[in-house]
């Protein structure tokens, strides 16, 4: 069985919609095997260049994409199929926006894998 493969970098956003897609496949709360394909895109991320982590070499990635609860550790996968994040937690209403934007909206939470590989060479 082949590693899958990991993204380099994170997804270019762009200033109109629509944003890169993502996609999620994980187990759940241990249970069957869940999908997120429908309406899914990236909503803003703190990767390089423009991004401003507020954790120090950790990027985070916010997306739109069905989970259930129990989803975090499952892969976030670009449309090349290449893991950009593991899916860390998310909400319908409150999520604190990104990069000193003030607000809150929906969305689900990532963190970039290319922070999680850094950090586990410390």
């Amino acid at each position: 069985m082949a590693a899958l493969k990991v993204a380099r970098a994170l997804p270019v956003l762009e200033a109109n919609p629509p944003q890169p897609q993502v996609y999620i496949i994980g187990h759940p709360g241990g249970l069957d095997l869940s999908y997120s394909f429908d309406d899914n895109e990236i909503i803003d991320h703190e990767g390089p260049a423009a991004g401003k982590p507020v954790i120090p070499g950790v990027s985070r990635v916010h997306y739109r994409a069905e989970t259930e609860g129990g989803s975090s550790g499952s892969p976030v996968f670009n449309s090349s199929w290449d893991v950009i994040a593991l899916h860390h937690k998310g909400g319908k209403l409150g999520m604190p926006r990104l990069n000193g934007v003030s607000g809150t909206y929906g969305a689900n939470e990532g963190i970039w894998i290319q922070s999680i590989i850094a950090k586990s060479k410390i």
